[in-house]
């Protein structure tokens, strides 16, 4: 008789750790009971996140609490608190509040402004640039070919 899929220590691990879903997630995915799955964890060594923890990823109007979205919203996308706080449909006392728990340190007034300045400019002139690029390179390269046959012809 084979062993049940949810008693495999690498299983639980790919499901509960690795892809984040909780206990009652993994149980569907197990076929039995959140009961048997928060006990094949704690024989497995597998640390059973507590309810807020379990909170956090179960719910998803709150993305917000976890640092790694908060990260790279505020720091990789380089998002203004609040146009996090709007992503986050929530205001921006709150993002403030989850991003010092986090540890995130809010940008200075002279970064947010450069941040500003930068997305302005893109927006502005990010389309104009790029068609400028381009239109460059095809009158070069047009230039180019007229001066190939023209030195072909003589």
């Amino acid at each position: 008789m084979s062993k049940a899929i949810y008693t495999n220590r690498d299983w639980l691990s790919r499901y509960y750790l690795k892809e984040r879903l909780n206990v009652r997630e993994v149980a569907e995915k197990g076929g039995c009971t959140r009961a048997t799955i928060r006990k094949y964890l704690e024989r497995n060594n597998i640390p059973v996140r507590n309810s807020f923890e379990a909170g956090l990823l179960s719910s998803p109007r709150m993305k917000y609490r976890d640092k790694k979205w908060l990260r790279t919203m505020y720091k990789k996308k380089r998002y203004s608190i609040d146009q996090v706080s709007i992503l986050g449909d929530c205001d921006k006392a709150t993002i403030r509040f989850w991003m010092k728990r986090h540890g995130v340190k809010s940008r200075t007034q002279e970064e947010a402004y450069q941040v500003t300045r930068q997305d302005t400019l893109r927006r502005t002139y990010g389309s104009c640039l790029t068609r400028f690029v381009l239109a460059t390179r095809d009158f070069i390269s047009s230039v180019r070919e007229h001066r190939r046959i023209q030195n072909e012809t003589i």
